[in-house]
């Protein structure tokens, strides 16, 4: 028997508020750091999952308000924990999601700056790490979407 669970999860009309509830309830945990990289790497894998077109054409406005605010701030706890220092960061999820959403939405001032390398990172080809500088351009651009993006009161 195959399992098809992504499958049938993808199917369901409900499946962003779902992951995004999921997604919200993910520690960032402190633990030992052989522990950190399990988490970390299933955290990523995660961060894949619910950065999948299938799912982003599904989410409302207020769902992408919400991961985004999910994204960003879990971000800034990486960041605070793991240092600034580094010129590399890897598997980082985070902006998988920020940047395969501005450019599932066509967010022009964040199509018109990406490059090939923001490009290759956000598709999976080629490279699953990112450089800081591309890094920043992501963050950057994905905050003014964030604040263009008009949630509705629910």
């Amino acid at each position: 028997m195959v399992n098809r669970g992504f499958d049938d999860l993808e199917r369901r009309d409900d499946s962003p508020g779902y992951l995004i509830a999921k997604y919200k309830s993910i520690e960032l945990s402190d633990t030992a750091e052989y522990e950190v990289f399990f988490v970390r790497y299933r955290l990523h894998l995660f961060e894949v999952l619910i950065s999948q077109s299938s799912i982003l054409e599904k989410m409302s406005v207020n769902e992408k308000y919400k991961l985004i605010n999910i994204a960003l701030d879990y971000y800034k706890v990486k960041r605070i924990r793991e240092g600034d220092d580094r010129e590399v960061l890897y598997r980082d999820g985070i902006l998988v999601i920020l940047g395969r959403l501005m450019v599932f939405d066509s967010y022009l001032p964040f199509i018109e700056v990406s490059d090939d390398y923001i490009s290759w990172f956000l598709e999976g080809r080629e490279t699953s790490d990112i450089k800081r500088d591309k890094a920043e351009i992501i963050l950057e651009f994905a905050e003014s979407y964030l604040d263009e993006l008009h949630p509705v009161d629910e």
